[in-house]
């Protein structure tokens, strides 16, 4: 799917959020901001909110999120996968995505886990601390 199909579908579907689009991007004259932008600035966020709030809107975003998955998987993984853990209603959003949402989600989890292993069990890093001595000194 390319940019311009993923916002003139969402925002066919949600026209409500493009008037705040319109004018959170006011400073882009006549581009249109990418799908990632869009999803990540408006979709997410908006999501999260209605999660407590909208539970109709909240479901209407969790079928499109899952659609968009469908079509590129990648924008829901970086879109939401990543950042879930820092949303409010978290639980609530992997609750109730979708079999391909929730893979997209739980590729971000493992990646965002082994990037946490990696850099805790880097030998180069812990020379570098020990060089430092940021860690302290061993007993």
């Amino acid at each position: 799917m390319i940019w311009t199909a993923f916002n003139a579908r969402f925002f066919a579907q949600f026209p409500h959020l493009e008037e705040h689009a319109l004018k959170m991007f006011d400073y882009f004259d006549d581009e249109e901001p990418g799908h990632y932008l869009i999803f990540e600035t408006i979709l997410q966020p908006r999501l999260d909110d209605v999660a407590e709030t909208d539970d109709h809107e909240f479901k209407r975003l969790m079928r499109f999120v899952e659609q968009t998955a469908v079509d590129d998987s990648n924008l829901v993984y970086i879109g939401l996968g990543e950042p879930l853990p820092s949303l409010r209603n978290a639980n609530r959003i992997r609750a109730e995505a979708g079999p391909i949402t929730l893979r997209a989600i739980e590729v971000a989890e493992r990646t965002r886990i082994q990037h946490i292993r990696d850099r805790e069990s880097s030998p180069l890093l812990d020379g570098l601390m020990k060089l430092l001595n940021i860690r302290g000194k061993k007993k």
